[in-house]
């Protein structure tokens, strides 16, 4: 018998954005300014931003963005701090075609005692799923922090990629330097198998 899933997933929206705050600063070494929370939901739409509810009360969550060719390049530490080989790679991004679109993971966390119930796994399969539906959006990518094994090891075991060290991308944490990680969509989700549901380390 398929055991009760104890987690429900709903949208972030202008009445709940406050407890993504809360969630972020429990559980990520990163702080979000004011302006983040506010322009979130008034520059990206909600399909790409998720909450996991347990008994009502948000203990995950995910945010993503949709970035167009014009954003297509990965910034200029990507581009300035990898060796000659990942820069071939990078600079052959599927969304620097033209038209095509990314999807960019800006958060995604579990609060630590709700981790290893496939919360993870099932927020980054939600919005995954949703972006492969759209033809535009060719790519998946997210930074890591160097220092953090375990969501590097999540996000590897999801079908995403290291492409790069990013040194110095972070301003106020230490360790600052970063790995860019990237998931290609390289087949239509009717003949592409479903994206194994992650689960937050």
């Amino acid at each position: 018998k398929k055991s009760r899933q104890l987690f429900d997933l709903g949208d972030v929206n202008a009445a709940n954005v406050l407890q993504l705050r809360v969630l972020n600063t429990a559980t990520l070494p990163v702080r979000y300014s004011d302006k983040f929370y506010r322009e979130l939901l008034e520059n990206y739409t909600n399909k790409y931003m998720k909450y996991a509810f347990w008994n009502g009360f948000v203990v995950g969550g995910i945010c993503a963005r949709v970035e167009n060719d014009a954003d297509s390049n990965y910034g200029p530490e990507a581009k300035d701090q990898h060796d000659d080989d990942n820069e071939k790679t990078l600079n052959k991004s599927v969304a620097n075609k033209q038209g095509r679109s990314r999807l960019y993971i800006m958060t995604l966390n579990v609060l630590a005692p709700y981790r290893r119930h496939g919360i993870a796994k099932e927020l980054l399969k939600h919005i995954l799923e949703k972006a492969q539906l759209d033809p535009d959006i060719v790519e998946a990518y997210l930074h890591v922090q160097v220092s953090n094994e375990e969501a590097k090891s999540f996000y590897i075991s999801q079908g995403f990629e290291q492409m790069a060290l990013i040194k110095d991308y972070y301003k106020r944490i230490d360790p600052p330097d970063c790995f860019l990680l990237r998931k290609t969509f390289s087949t239509p989700p009717a003949i592409e198998d479903s994206v194994a549901s992650p689960s937050q380390p």
